[in-house]
């Protein structure tokens, strides 16, 4: 059996939408879940920055180190302005 490759997600919400567990929050987990199955990846986590939470940039944090790892995941799928934008490993950017 073939390894999954591993995909991080990363978007931004209000903070109100997340504390309520809102429908369009909901509906942009499902996204990521969606395309990772599409694309035979595996989620292992999506960061979400609550922007009016200003005091709480540790999401990205922890995304920009990620990143700067090698070997750590080969896909990141954004969410931003209704679209999602997947970066592979080589850097080829698909939005959908």
């Amino acid at each position: 059996m073939k390894k999954q490759t591993k995909a991080f997600g990363y978007f931004l919400v209000e903070k109100e939408f997340a504390e309520s567990n809102h429908e369009y929050y909901q509906q942009i987990f499902k996204g990521f879940e969606e395309i990772c199955k599409h694309k035979n990846l595996k989620l292992v986590k999506v960061y979400e920055d609550r922007f009016s939470d200003e005091s709480k940039p540790q999401p990205t944090k922890e995304l920009c180190k990620l990143i700067r790892k090698k070997n750590k995941g080969d896909y990141l799928i954004n969410f931003a302005l209704g679209r999602y934008m997947i970066m592979s490993p080589d850097g080829q950017l698909e939005i959908i």
